[in-house]
């Protein structure tokens, strides 16, 4: 029997990983739902963001190629590359992509 999880892949612009309270014990609570949410998940730690913005930072996690493919324009052709979310649902996965501007108290 083929086993299936459930992903969710969350991604934040400029928030620093040693500034979660689930990554530093030393910090007071100050992302008590990524707590919760990270005690019944895998929480990769030891990772490197591709460049140092993030359009292209953005580029490289949906694409899986380095930033320097989307020079000089951020997703040149976008229709030449499978991305990510398109994987997913390749494998059987149900996507869905939600942005909000602002997260006030949810963190």
């Amino acid at each position: 029997m083929k086993t299936t999880y459930n992903v969710l892949f969350i991604t934040i612009d400029a928030l620093r990983a040693d500034y979660c309270s689930f990554i530093n014990s030393k910090l007071k609570s100050v992302t008590p739902n990524l707590n919760k949410l990270s005690r019944e998940s895998i929480v990769y730690t030891n990772t490197f963001s591709t460049a140092p913005g993030t359009p292209y930072s953005f580029f490289s996690i949906f694409t899986g190629e380095y930033p320097s493919m989307a020079y000089p324009y951020v997703f040149p052709k976008i229709d030449w590359y499978v991305l990510l979310p398109q994987r997913f649902k390749n494998k059987g996965y149900i996507t869905i992509g939600i942005q909000f501007e602002s997260l006030p108290n949810c963190l």
